[in-house]
């Protein structure tokens, strides 16, 4: 870690570019999405429909191997039963609210008028 100052600056410069670019980029979208008459409900849509597939199969992979990956150590059906299924029905919640907010959005903005 023996970089010189100019090396570290422009990193840093890179780094701030890169980011600022992203973050207008960024604004622009939502400004654009957000003047929509139905710009929310296809934001819930875009954002609520993956996100309840990725918890539905992070909860049936869980249930199917008998341990479930989380921040430090797996919880193991066998060693943590109730740990292990108190967090099975917090995610399994999470993602059956999040599959009703994806149908709901969906019903509002594909059904006929």
């Amino acid at each position: 870690m023996t970089d010189d100052l100019r090396t570290m600056l422009s990193t840093l410069a890179k780094t701030f570019l890169l980011c600022g670019a992203l973050g207008l980029l960024l604004y622009g979208a939502m400004v654009l999405v957000a003047e929509m008459p139905q710009g929310g409900r296809m934001l819930g849509l875009l954002l609520s429909a993956p996100l309840a597939l990725i918890v539905a199969h992070l909860v049936l992979g869980a249930l199917r191997d008998g341990h479930f990956p989380v921040r430090g150590p797996a919880l193991l059906r066998d060693r943590q039963p109730v740990q292990y299924w108190f967090t099975i029905a917090w995610f399994g919640g999470c993602a059956i609210a999040l599959t009703a907010i994806a149908a709901w959005c969906g019903w509002t903005l594909f059904a006929p008028a």
